[in-house]
């Protein structure tokens, strides 16, 4: 298999909608749950929001770019590979989460920083 333009292309437009996926379906979801957590009680709940928002992730993988996956699986030359390699790290580097995926993290980090904090605050306050 040979990586062209209409390849780097396709995994561009693959990596647009996994991207609005990421931002606007787990980002804005997580946020809202860590929103509604906060003012629950119980520490356990945000934990199952978290888990909640991670088994969405997982269900969310057929959103991920199939290219990316027939590269990945692939027998490539070794300019090939050195392109699949640039084409990772353009598209799925740390950089790229915080430019192209800031709701995503923003959201869900969010969640992240609530469950925790519930189960510091309101989890000692169990015992």
């Amino acid at each position: 298999m040979k990586i062209t333009s209409e390849t780097i292309d396709k995994i561009g437009i693959e990596y647009a909608k996994w991207a609005d996926f990421l931002n606007i379906g787990v980002g804005l979801f997580s946020f809202s749950l860590g929103i509604s957590c906060l003012s629950s009680d119980k520490p356990y709940i945000s934990t199952l929001a978290l888990i909640f928002v991670t088994m969405f992730m997982v269900y969310g993988q057929k959103h991920f770019p199939h290219k990316i996956n027939e590269l990945r699986k692939a027998t490539l030359a070794l300019e090939d590979k050195k392109k699949l390699k640039e084409i990772q790290h353009k598209y799925f580097g740390i950089k790229s989460l915080f430019t192209n995926c800031p709701v995503f993290l923003a959201g869900y980090m969010f969640l992240f920083a609530v469950c925790l904090f519930d189960i510091y605050r309101k989890g000692s306050a169990l015992h």
